[in-house]
C-alpha cells in the first residue's frame, strides 16, 4: 500500500490540485452572486437613477409605483413622475358674423372690343403723309393718312371748266330759242327750227347736270384721299409709310385696325344650371360682372346686358356678356381675366375667415371655443367662398368664437389660450384689404 505524502505549508492538498473543475465551478458561482447583487442594488435605487437620467436627457424612461410603506402614503414629487399639467394650446380666434354677402360664380372671362374697324383705302394713289403713330389713341374724325391728291384735284378743275362750258352753251341755246320763237310767231321761221333750238337748250342743261355730278364724285374721291378714324379707339400697327403706293384692290390696302377700348365687353361661359338665376337677376338689374385688372388692385364692374340664346351642347355652357367702362385702359381686348358673376346678394349670411374652416375625411369642420376656453370640434357645411371669407350654410351661429390659427396643437375638448385679440370676420377682411 502506498501512502499519500503529508501536506506541507503553502501547498494545496493533492486532491485539490488534481481537480481543476472544482475551481472553475467556484468562479462561476461567484460571478452569479455578483450579478444578482447588481440587480438587487438597481431595483432598490431605481427611482434616484431614473430621475438623474431624466435630468440629463430630458426623456422619461418609465414611471414606477412607490413601494408601499408603513403609515400614510405621501404623493410623489412632480419631478419624479415626469408629467405635468396640460398646457393650453395658443390660438388666434375670431367671431362668427352675419352680414350681406354676394352670391357669385367665379371663372375666367375674355375681354372683347365693342367695335373693331379695319381701315382700308378706297382710291388708288400714293401715301403722302402718315399722321399717327403705331398704337396711339385716336378720336373719331382724326386724320390718319393723307394720300397724293394732285391727280384728283386736276380732274376737279377739268370738271369745273366743263360746267362753265355747259353754262355758256345753255345761255346760247336759250337765246337762240327765244329768237327763233319770236320769228316763228311772225311767220318768218318754221316750227322745226324752233323745236331744234329748244332741244339744244335741254341738251346743254343735261350736260351741265352731268358735269356737276362728275364734280361731286371727284370731290368725294378727294375726301377719300384723306383717311380719317371712323371710331374712337386705339389704333394698331400702321401698315403703310410715306411713298407707299396703295390701291383698294390690293392686299396692302389695309391701313390699320382700330379697336374701341372704352367701354369693353367681358364674356364669360357659365353652367347651364345657372340660366334661370341669371335671367332673373338680369331682369331685376342685379346681375353684373366684377373683375380685377391683371397686375393691379383696381376692380372694375359692369351690368350683364346679354345672355346667349344657345347652350353649347359639347360643354353645357352658355355665354353671358357685360359692358364695363374702361377709361384708364386697365383691360385689353383679347385678354383673359379672372372674373366673378354676381347674381344677387344674400342679406344675412354666416361668415368666417377661410382659415377657420378645416377639412378632414369626414368633411369640413371648425374649432369652436366655449366659455371655458376649451375647443370643440363642430362639423359645418360650406356654402361658398368669397375672396378671403367663407359662407357657412349650417353648423354655426353669429357670435360664436372659432379658431383661425394654431389648429395644429388644438384637440377636441382641449384647453386653449387666446394668443392675440379676437377679430370679427369683417374686421379681419378689412385689415387684410388694407
Amino acid at each position: 500500500m502506498v501512502r499519500e505524502p503529508p501536506a506541507t505549508e503553502g501547498t494545496l492538498p493533492f486532491r485539490l490540485r488534481s481537480a481543476p473543475g472544482v475551481l472553475e465551478s467556484s468562479v462561476r458561482y461567484i460571478k452569479l452572486l455578483v450579478f444578482l447583487a447588481v440587480i438587487a442594488a438597481g431595483y432598490l435605487f431605481r427611482e434616484p437613477v431614473f430621475a438623474y437620467l431624466h435630468t440629463l436627457t430630458g426623456l422619461q424612461i418609465f414611471q414606477t409605483a412607490a413601494v408601499p410603506a408603513k403609515g400614510p402614503a405621501s404623493p410623489a414629487p412632480q419631478a419624479k413622475s415626469g408629467r405635468g399639467p396640460a398646457v393650453p394650446a395658443p390660438v388666434i380666434v375670431t367671431q362668427v358674423v352675419e352680414k350681406p354677402m354676394p352670391v357669385e360664380f367665379r371663372s375666367v372671362a375674355t375681354v372683347q372690343t365693342e367695335s373693331s374697324v379695319v381701315v382700308k383705302v378706297r382710291v388708288e394713289s400714293m401715301v403722302e403723309r402718315v399722321l399717327v403713330a403705331d398704337g396711339s389713341l385716336v378720336k373719331e374724325g382724326d386724320v390718319l393718312v393723307e394720300l397724293d391728291k394732285r391727280v384728283v384735284e386736276a380732274q376737279m378743275e377739268q370738271a369745273r371748266a366743263a360746267i362753265q362750258r355747259d353754262e355758256a352753251q345753255i345761255a346760247q341755246a336759250r337765246r337762240n330759242d327765244d329768237r327763233i320763237n319770236e320769228l316763228a310767231s311772225r311767220g318768218v321761221s318754221s316750227r322745226v327750227l324752233a323745236d331744234d333750238a329748244r332741244t339744244a337748250a335741254s341738251v346743254a342743261m343735261a350736260n351741265r347736270q352731268a358735269d356737276t355730278a362728275l364734280l361731286r364724285n371727284l370731290e368725294l374721291q378727294r375726301e377719300f384721299h384723306t383717311i380719317r378714324a371712323p371710331i374712337t379707339g386705339r389704333v394698331g400697327v400702321i401698315n403703310v409709310r410715306p411713298g407707299s403706293f396703295v390701291r383698294n384692290a390690293d392686299a396692302n390696302s389695309i391701313i390699320a385696325t382700330i379697336n374701341q377700348i372704352d367701354p369693353v365687353y367681358v364674356a364669360m361661359a357659365v353652367p347651364q344650371d345657372l340660366l334661370a338665376q341669371i335671367s332673373q337677376a338680369k331682369a331685376s338689374g342685379t346681375a353684373r360682372l366684377v373683375l380685377t385688372a391683371p397686375g393691379t388692385a383696381s376692380v372694375v364692374s359692369g351690368p350683364v346686358f346679354m345672355i346667349d340664346n344657345t347652350v353649347d351642347v359639347a360643354t353645357g355652357l352658355l355665354t353671358v356678356r357685360a359692358k364695363i367702362p374702361n377709361p384708364d385702359s386697365l383691360v385689353w381686348p383679347g385678354q383673359v381675366v379672372e372674373a366673378s358673376l354676381v347674381i344677387r346678394e344674400e342679406p344675412k349670411a354666416i361668415v368666417v375667415p377661410n382659415q377657420a374652416v378645416q377639412t378632414s375625411q369626414n368633411g369640413n369642420y371648425v374649432f369652436v371655443v366655449d366659455a371655458e376656453k376649451k375647443a370643440r370640434v363642430r362639423a359645418v357645411k360650406l356654402a361658398r367662398t368669397v375672396g378671403k371669407e367663407a359662407v357657412i350654410a349650417s353648423g354655426l351661429t353669429p357670435g360664436e368664437t372659432v379658431v383661425i390659427d394654431g389648429h395644429v396643437r388644438v384637440t377636441n375638448g382641449g384647453a386653449v389660450s387666446i394668443a392675440a385679440p379676437a377679430k370679427t370676420a369683417a374686421t379681419k377682411a378689412e385689415s387684410d384689404t388694407e
